[in-house]
């Protein structure tokens, strides 16, 4: 037994010295090669005395030391430098074309997220440029010019003018509408991503709901009607804007069949409340119905605007904080988790890439190469976390900059650096917290 060992320590010394010799690693000292040569020139199969199998191992540590990162393992797992078996050849191109997926999928979502950001700024933009008030605004001003004296032909100068930046706004609306089918359609993934795990919350709440007990449900006892099902909120949020279109047709229908849908001058006063109870009068003076006085001004509204050359619609008042939600909701999605990640990835990825084109070094292993992907990508988010300041207001949009990114990508090259600074971190917060006297 004791002879068997020391053959195979003669033979990994051997193994060692040979690698070592290849690589031009094996150092001045020649202390392994001679004594890999009087171990081999031992007969009889005699066995190495204690003082020379110390020696040989020390030898044997020196050199490995040298070749770092090679080690024992994988010389006698039988890998040899500058020589590749088909199957590491194979792995070298699955770790080759990954990188290539990884770098085409990092640059279009970094191409989606600037995109995107850009587009978030005009929609706030035109959220606060109250267009359709400046419409109204302007309307309501020629009704009540006189074009007889000069402060009415000025007035109506000025109300042109206004009227010439109102339709680049509406260019610039027009144009939202292209650009903003676009980043939906870039958006669609993420979209779907959000919607299985909105449907998902939506089931395990709607399950809580029935399984716990009556004192616990989020309805009170005896109000179990208090609140409608998440999915049924869904659906009358969807159906909503439908709904208030009919009403306003039925309102119409109304109007017209009573014969009040002259246009009228003003807006009646509001009806008088009777003092000794009963129904209030809710016709005006005039005898015409609030409501249809109100669809009278503002489908004269719609023709003065059209003969502006206006398309615009007093009903329909574009709401842009709907957009301004879903585009934000994706970019802190993009830049605070996945961008970051991709880049932590992809800078892993780079890192075993130098590795594999080395022929003097051993390839990694898939499992290593997975692990030490995932730990790039972690890093990344983490690193951009400490990196991007936090917003000054909860309305805030705080936008994750292409240097942070980069950030993320030396962090994911370099991962040791990153998790060894959060050790010494735990370790001094650890020593402070455990010292006597300390809260």
């Amino acid at each position: 037994m004791v002879v068997a060992q020391s053959a195979g320590l003669v033979a990994d010394a051997d193994l060692v010295a040979e690698v070592a010799a290849s690589l031009g690693k094996l150092g001045k000292s020649q202390d392994l090669v001679q004594l890999v040569a009087q171990a081999k020139s031992k007969t009889g199969g005699q066995d190495l005395s204690p003082d020379e199998e110390a020696k040989l191992r020390l030898s044997i540590n020196d050199v490995l030391v040298n070749l770092a990162p090679i080690t024992l393992g994988d010389l006698r797992k039988g890998w040899r430098p500058f020589t590749r078996t088909l199957r590491q050849a194979v792995l070298f191109w699955i770790v080759m074309a990954i990188a290539l997926a990884v770098l085409v999928q990092t640059g279009y979502l970094t191409l989606v997220y600037e995109k995107t950001s850009s587009f978030l700024t005009s929609a706030k933009e035109l959220q606060t440029s109250h267009t359709e008030e400046s419409m109204e605004a302007i309307y309501f001003t020629i009704r009540s010019l006189k074009l007889d004296d000069q402060s009415g032909r000025t007035a109506y100068l000025n109300a042109i003018k206004d009227v010439a930046s109102i339709r680049q706004q509406m260019m610039s609306e027009t144009s939202y509408a292209a650009i903003s089918s676009d980043i939906n359609g870039s958006l669609l993934s993420f979209d779907l991503a959000n919607h299985v795990v909105g449907g998902l919350w939506i089931s395990v709440f709607e399950a809580l709901d029935l399984l716990l007990p009556r004192g616990r449900r989020f309805c009170p006892p005896g109000q179990e009607d208090c609140i409608l099902p998440l999915r049924q909120v869904e659906k009358n949020a969807r159906q909503a804007p439908a709904a208030v279109e009919d009403h306003r047709e039925k309102l119409k229908k109304a109007c017209q069949t009573e014969q009040m849908a002259a246009p009228a001058p003003a807006l009646p006063a509001p009806p008088a409340i009777p003092a000794a109870g009963g129904a209030p009068d809710l016709k005006g003076a005039d005898g015409k119905l609030p409501h249809c006085v109100i669809m009278a001004h503002v489908d004269d509204i719609n023709l003065v605007m059209g003969a502006l050359g206006l398309d615009f619609n007093p009903r329909d008042h574009k709401n842009y904080l709907a957009d301004v939600h879903h585009l934000k909701t994706n970019i802190d999605l993009l830049g605070k988790w996945v961008l970051p990640a991709l880049y932590g990835v992809f800078g892993a990825m780079l890192f075993f890439m130098r590795h594999y084109v080395d022929p003097s070094q051993p390839d990694p292993t898939l499992g290593k190469l997975l692990y030490r992907l995932m730990l790039g990508g972690i890093a990344g988010v983490i690193m951009v976390w400490f990196w991007t300041p936090a917003p000054q207001t909860p309305n805030t949009i705080q936008l994750t900059s292409l240097s942070a990114f980069g950030v993320a990508f030396l962090i994911g090259f370099s991962t040791d650096v990153l998790f060894s600074v959060l050790d010494r971190f735990s370790k001094a917060l650890s020593d402070t917290l455990g010292k006597p006297g300390t809260t």
